[in-house]
């Protein structure tokens, strides 16, 4: 993984002296420099119809590029999804207790979920299910104290380019760790997929919780879209691999361009089969 001490004071410059770093993303990161993986957010579709206040549904994959990290036995217990709840008003959180094996694209499996879904579940409609985020506590899991300071490099997730688009979002920077023992709550940005003739953005890697931190209120100038059929005008490479920008015509002078690095939030693209890379939160201490 890249080296990015240069991007923080030096020891003694009032939050510079990291020695260590600690990378988050989703299950689909590569490389054994991630620390946690997050699972991303995964949409299923409903395969029959059943009547509410039932607690199990067969499903499918709406995208086949998480096959693989999802194939297993219970491989989403302790996902969860919303769901409509016309009795109590609102929605209800529904946590996956057991889901069964599958063999990939195509094939259908089931979960099973607590409490029971209300509303009815029809053919053909859309679950997405989430993760619980990752929660890292500065004092036990990082060693801090109360006014520490902590480094931080955030990318959101990348899109797929039908055009041309900007990889995700960068922000970096210092923060002061006000109290140590409450915990951030991590969020990686995930990569989309975008739709015919539409480009589309990654959604933002957020920190909460002790720190209020969002790729949202960053920038894409390191990782600009390309331009043009002809053009020479490549997509922007990131910062270190981090953040890098799609276009439609498959440039070979940019790396990444035809299939996904998750982790780095690239974006990829309109030819690849693949989704947009996921994002991901770099912590320095």
């Amino acid at each position: 993984m890249a080296d990015f001490s240069s991007f923080f004071p030096a020891a003694g410059g009032g939050g510079g002296g990291f020695t260590k770093i600690n990378k988050y993303s989703t299950n689909r990161a590569l490389g054994g420099d991630t620390v946690i993986k997050q699972g991303p957010p995964v949409p299923l579709t409903v395969q029959a119809s059943r009547p509410g206040n039932s607690s199990f549904v067969t499903v499918k994959y709406t995208d086949s590029s998480f096959d693989a990290a999802f194939s297993a036995a219970n491989a989403f217990v302790g996902y969860f999804f919303y769901w409509s709840n016309p009795i109590a008003g609102g929605t209800t959180t529904n946590v996956i207790t057991s889901s069964t094996a599958n063999t990939g694209a195509n094939s259908t499996f089931t979960i099973n979920f607590s409490p029971n879904a209300v509303q009815s579940m029809t053919s053909n409609q859309t679950i997405t299910t989430y993760a619980a985020p990752i929660t890292v506590n500065p004092a036990t899991d990082l060693g801090l104290s109360d006014g520490a300071s902590l480094g931080y490099f955030m990318v959101g997730g990348g899109a797929k380019a039908v055009y041309q688009q900007d990889g995700g979002k960068i922000i970096q920077g210092t923060a002061i760790i006000t109290t140590a023992s409450t915990n951030l709550v991590l969020t990686p940005g995930t990569g989309i997929l975008g739709d015919n003739n539409v480009n589309t953005t990654g959604t933002a890697s957020t920190i909460s919780g002790g720190l209020t931190l969002t790729t949202a209120d960053g920038n894409s100038r390191s990782g600009h879209k390309g331009y043009g059929s002809n053009s020479t005008m490549a997509p922007g490479t990131g910062i270190n691999g981090y953040g890098q920008g799609g276009t439609y015509y498959q440039n070979g002078s940019a790396a990444g361009m035809s299939s996904p690095v998750h982790g780095t939030g690239a974006t990829v693209s309109m030819y690849s089969p693949a989704t947009g890379s996921d994002g991901s939160i770099l912590l320095y201490y």
